[in-house]
């Protein structure tokens, strides 16, 4: 088969692939991606479900799709309860759902959330409520995902009720999060295997 010098859409040459990359980008800046913030997510078909897509590659988008409609729905809520909670004890919560589900994605991300913060994972300094809200999010991961009277009340004291609710359901996003890595056995990247929790030992100040 000939292929023309240029090297049309093969790539081979590095000067046209830039010429060619330099003006996609310039495509998405000028008429694609509002001019807004934008954030990339980057979706991987868990092996567990690649056999499906060998001989059914519309099921390859349906996933996907899935997946970015999961995302979609936790960064949201995460955006709804940081201005209440705070980043700390977003990313407390959070860790704290992903590490008693035992989500090795998910927990190790969180991980690496605290540690580039300057915190050590394995001995947090934690104030009452902080320690509070802890608890409560492992009692949402754990079945029958149950709050006790007291401990809802020491979380919730203070917040309003459409607060509340974002609360718990920015909690259950996450747990559904983790229940979708574990199920699936999605594989841990590699810029996160130096993160991977060895103990937990959480202590309150």
């Amino acid at each position: 088969m000939q292929v023309s010098f240029s090297c049309t859409c093969r790539y081979f040459c590095p000067s046209c692939h830039a010429k060619r990359l330099a003006l996609w980008t310039q495509w998405l800046d000028t008429t694609l991606l509002a001019p807004v913030p934008h954030r990339q997510v980057v979706l991987t078909i868990p092996k567990r479900l690649r056999a499906y897509g060998v001989y059914r590659r519309r099921l390859l988008g349906e996933i996907a799709r899935v997946a970015a409609r999961t995302v979609m729905s936790w960064y949201p809520l995460r955006d709804t309860v940081v201005p209440f909670l705070g980043d700390r004890a977003t990313l407390l919560l959070a860790h704290a759902i992903s590490a008693e589900t035992d989500c090795l994605i998910c927990s190790t991300f969180f991980r690496r959330s605290l540690i580039d913060r300057g915190e050590v994972p394995e001995d947090l300094q934690l104030t009452e409520w902080e320690a509070a809200l802890v608890e409560f999010g492992r009692r949402l991961a754990n079945p029958p995902h149950a709050v006790p009277d007291a401990l809802y009340d020491r979380v919730t004291a203070g917040l309003r009720d459409e607060e509340i609710v974002a609360l718990v359901a920015f909690g259950s996003i996450m747990l559904a999060t983790n229940v979708f890595n574990n199920a699936l056995a999605v594989p841990l990247d590699d810029y996160l295997s130096a993160y991977i929790r060895t103990a937990t030992d959480v202590r309150v100040v």
